[in-house]
């Protein structure tokens, strides 16, 4: 279980580089399975400005291909370090941040504790 006090780590990736022949931001989330860690999403993004300075747009039949993909995975601290230890070897193809966050569970049929009806 991920405790409360926990680490965001967010990749950005090209989905034309590559690592081990596979995608690289699909080996990063193998690498989380391989790891046992609790889950790792892979968002595409629409629009973006990059580094160089150009414009990549998604609907953008010509440059589609420059957009990047996100990769997140909320993590124990230790988790997160070991997830940076296996992805050493490719740490020159990576731009990642790493935040402190808060995780908070939602559990709508679950025990709550301290709730009463109507109150509020």
């Amino acid at each position: 279980m991920i405790p409360s006090d926990a680490r965001l780590i967010r990749f950005r990736v090209v989905p034309s580089q590559r690592w081990r022949g596979k995608p690289l931001y699909r080996e990063i989330v193998e690498s989380a399975r391989r790891l046992g860690l609790a889950g790792a999403s892979v968002f595409s993004v629409q629009f973006s400005l990059g580094s160089e300075g150009v414009i990549h747009d998604a609907q953008s039949d010509y440059s589609a291909a420059g957009v990047p993909v996100i990769v997140e995975i909320i993590e124990a601290p230790e988790r997160i370090d070991d997830l940076l230890n296996e992805l050493a070897p490719v740490a020159d193809q990576l731009a990642a941040t790493v935040e402190e966050v808060r995780v908070i569970r939602h559990s709508p049929h679950g025990h709550r504790d301290n709730v009463t009806p109507g109150a509020g």
